[in-house]
């Protein structure tokens, strides 16, 4: 079962962003908002039967455009289920950019 977790990153000091993350036995998916572009830091999918330690980003890799979906679709469930408006936005944003490609 898939679960996100809130990390509210900005309310750390000097923090450029917020995040949601989401583990399930085997996916590992982390989305991010940022307020600005300092710092920027991509979103991040991870394989965690194949690669626990997280070494490979698989989020932007084409081979894994249909468990990404999966994982999106399921936190915007999640997200929408427990009216977590912050993690409802980029979740949409990221499905949106899946359905049109630019």
């Amino acid at each position: 079962m898939s679960v996100p977790q809130n990390i509210p990153e900005a309310a750390i000091e000097r923090s450029r962003f917020d995040e949601r993350a989401m583990r399930s036995k085997r996916w590992k998916l982390i989305l991010r908002d940022f307020h600005d572009t300092f710092g920027l830091q991509k979103n991040e999918l991870y394989d965690m039967e194949t690669d626990p330690l997280e070494t490979k980003n698989l989020y932007y890799d084409l081979a894994y455009r249909q468990p990404l979906e999966a994982e999106l679709k399921l936190m915007l469930y999640w997200s929408e289920l427990n009216e977590d408006n912050f993690a409802i936005k980029p979740t949409k944003k990221e499905l949106s950019t899946l359905s049109n490609p630019k």
